[in-house]
C-alpha cells in the first residue's frame, strides 16, 4: 500500500502544470527517473527529510542525518553495519555541511 502512495505521489509530481493526470514523454522520463527532473529532486529531498526528521521541525540535525531506518539492526552483525553506516555518515555530514 505504501509503494503504491509513493507512486501516486512521484506521478502527481511530474504531472506538469496544468495537472491533467496524463504523462507526457518528457513527463513520463521524470516519474522513471526522477533523478534528471529538478522538481522531482525536490520532491524526492522533501521525502528523505520527512523520513529521517525523527522530531518534526522539517530540519536534519546530525543524529537524524546518521541514523538509519527504525528497525534496520537486529543483531551483532547488524549493530556493526549500523556503527560503520554511522561513521561513514557522519564524515559525509561533516564534510558537505
Amino acid at each position: 500500500q505504501e509503494v503504491l502512495e509513493n507512486l501516486k505521489d512521484r506521478w502527481y509530481q511530474a504531472d506538469s502544470p496544468p495537472s491533467d493526470l496524463l504523462l507526457t514523454e518528457d513527463e513520463f522520463l521524470s516519474f522513471l527517473h526522477p533523478e534528471h527532473s529538478r522538481g522531482m529532486l525536490k520532491f524526492m529531498a522533501k521525502e528523505i527529510v520527512r523520513d529521517l526528521d525523527q522530531d518534526g521541525d522539517k530540519q536534519l540535525s546530525l543524529p537524524e542525518f546518521i541514523s538509519l531506518p527504525v528497525g534496520t539492526v537486529e543483531n551483532q552483525q547488524g549493530q556493526d553495519i549500523d556503527d560503520s553506516w554511522v561513521r561513514d555518515r557522519k564524515k559525509e555530514f561533516e564534510e558537505l555541511i
